[in-house]
C-alpha cells in the first residue's frame, strides 16, 4: 500500500516500532519504471510510485538488512532476488507440441518487493527464484469467468450505446421534420397575412372611392336627417 500513501515513511516508522527484534517485514510496491513508464499508464490511486533505488533507499532508512526481489506474473507469479547486473531472469517455457526452450526476452516484472529486518538471522538465506504456480487453476478459472463477464458487459454497453445513438438519430429526424413543417406553416401564415393585408388595403381604397363619389356627396343631407330621426326615436 506504500504507493497509495503521501508519506509512506510514517507507515514504515510505525512498523519498525511494533516489529519484534527478530521480526520480518515484507513490503511490495509497483516499480514505477515497469508499471507506469513502460506501460504509459498512471493509476490515479497511486499517489507515490517509486523507482527501485528510491524504494530501496526508503526501506534502508528504517532497517539494517534489506533484500530486494522482483515480482512478476507468469502462469502464477515469479519472485526472484534482484541481482546487480540483471533485471530480467531467463525462464524455460514448454508446450505440449514443443520441447522446453529458454525465453529470449525473459520475464517482465512490475513490482519490487523488500524483505526487511534488523536481525540478520531472520533474513531468508535461499536466494533462488521462486515460481509460484497456479496448480488448481483458480486464477485462470476466475480470469475466464471475469473475461466472460467483461465480454457480456461490453456487449451490453455496445448495445446500449447503439440504442442511444439510434434514439438520438430518430429524435433528430423527428426534430428536422417538425422544423420543416413549422417552416412550411410559417411561410403559409406569412402568405395569408400578406393576402389579408392586401384585401384590407383594397377595401379601404374602395371605401375612400365611395366616400369621394358624387352619389355619396348627394346623399349627405339625407343621411343627416335620418340620423336625427333615429336619435329622436331613441329619446
Amino acid at each position: 500500500m506504500v504507493e497509495r500513501l503521501v508519506s509512506p515513511e510514517n507507515l514504515l516508522r510505525e512498523v519498525k516500532r511494533v516489529l519484534g527484534r527478530d521480526g520480518l517485514l515484507i513490503v511490495s510496491t509497483p516499480d514505477k519504471q515497469a508499471h507506469s513508464n513502460d506501460r504509459n499508464y498512471k493509476d490515479p490511486e497511486h499517489i507515490r510510485e517509486m523507482y527501485v533505488p528510491e524504494f530501496e533507499e526508503l526501506v534502508e532508512r528504517f532497517f539494517k538488512h534489506v533484500s530486494l526481489y522482483r515480482h512478476g506474473a507468469v502462469s502464477g507469479g515469479i519472485v526472484f532476488k534482484t541481482p546487480a547486473n540483471l533485471s530480467r531472469p531467463l525462464v524455460e517455457t514448454a508446450g505440449f507440441d514443443s520441447i522446453s526452450k529458454p525465453s529470449p526476452e525473459g520475464v517482465g516484472t512490475c513490482f519490487v518487493l523488500a524483505v526487511c529486518s534488523d536481525d540478520m538471522d531472520a533474513m531468508p538465506g535461499d536466494e533462488r527464484p521462486y515460481l509460484l504456480l497456479d496448480c488448481n487453476r483458480r486464477i485462470f478459472d476466475e480470469s475466464d469467468d471475469q473475461r466472460e463477464d467483461i465480454e457480456l458487459l461490453k456487449a451490453e454497453i455496445d448495445q446500449m450505446q447503439r440504442t442511444e445513438v439510434q434514439a438520438f438519430q430518430d429524435a433528430l429526424l423527428i426534430r428536422n421534420s417538425e422544423n420543416q413543417h413549422l417552416n412550411s406553416e410559417n411561410q403559409r401564415l406569412k402568405a395569408e397575412i400578406r393576402r389579408l393585408e392586401n384585401r384590407n388595403a383594397n377595401l379601404e381604397q374602395h371605401i375612400r372611392n365611395i366616400e369621394s363619389s358624387h352619389t355619396w356627396q348627394a346623399l349627405r343631407l339625407y343621411r343627416g336627417l335620418r340620423a336625427r330621426l333615429g336619435a329622436r326615436k331613441q329619446g
